[in-house]
């Protein structure tokens, strides 16, 4: 049985004894330190080529004490909200030199949790986390006390003890309903979210919701069979309860439907196509 064997890592002081420098100008070198001729540096590079070398980031960090990279971790990488929302994300940490870690966690606790702990072991130098339902108050605290900075997205467990940045729901909602009801719409249904949702963002999304119905004037807001807030379908889950269990209910009765989320506007518009109505 054939044994695969594997050449052992180039160091500095191999390229070094190569090219006639030490291992100290060749690190500069490699690191375009400003002190290093072009010619030198150049002859160094193709050197490294040559024999193999790979950069020893782990050595590196225990130099510099930073390891420039960054953990996102999202909830639904199918989502295509997320896809943009993570280019964008990426683009500007490398615009810093830096590189990002992306994780899904599939709204799972305890898989947030291995991706956490996966993270630190790494020595990432930040994190970006939309954390995941029923994820414990207490964790912003471990964190911290593991040093590493973590913005919230999207989602947030505390907006008090770490940094937290969203969308804009109530400018977008509103603008939204007050678009429809210039174009005469005023039997408007909104499905999307749970009313005690992780991270209030249900919540803003109705509060908004509400905040045009009162000035679209009487008879705009009807009551669900279940949820007489309002037509506002928020359950379990969005997207299989209120836009399936009340689709039909919503479809005779509304000109517009609305679905907050990907999923939502999907299943909303399964039935809606069926009844002539639209879904944006």
């Amino acid at each position: 049985m054939s044994e695969t064997k594997h050449s052992a890592r180039v160091t500095l002081s191999q390229i070094a004894k190569r090219v006639g420098l030490s291992s100290a100008a060749v690190s500069m070198a490699l690191r375009g330190h400003q002190r290093i001729s072009a010619a030198t540096r150049q002859r160094v590079l193709e050197e490294a080529t040559r024999l193999g070398y790979v950069y020893d980031r782990g050595a590196a960090k225990l130099r510099t004490g930073q390891s420039d990279t960054v953990g996102i971790i999202i909830s639904d990488i199918a989502n295509g909200f997320f896809g943009e929302l993570v280019a964008g994300v990426d683009q500007v940490i490398a615009e810093t030199g830096m590189i990002s870690f992306l994780f899904n966690t599939r709204d799972d606790v305890r898989r947030q949790e291995s991706l956490l702990i996966r993270l630190r072991e790494q020595g990432v130098d930040g994190m970006i986390l939309c954390p995941a339902p029923g994820t414990d108050p207490a964790l912003l605290e471990r964190i911290s006390a593991w040093g590493i900075p973590t913005v919230q997205m999207l989602r947030y467990i505390s907006a008090d003890q770490a940094d937290y940045v969203s969308a804009d729901y109530r400018t977008g909602v509103e603008t939204l309903c007050e678009h429809l009801l210039a174009l005469g719409h005023r039997r408007i249904a909104f499905l999307g979210g749970q009313p005690r949702s992780f991270g209030n963002q249900p919540a803003a999304r109705r509060l908004s919701w509400c905040s045009a119905a009162s000035r679209a004037g009487p008879g705009w807001c009807y009551p669900l069979p279940v949820h007489p807030a309002g037509w506002a379908g928020e359950y379990q889950n969005p997207a299989r309860d209120a836009a399936t269990r009340h689709r039909r209910y919503l479809l005779q009765r509304s000109d517009r439907l609305w679905g907050a989320g990907r999923a939502a506007r999907c299943r909303a518009g399964a039935g809606a196509g069926l009844c002539g109505h639209r879904v944006r």
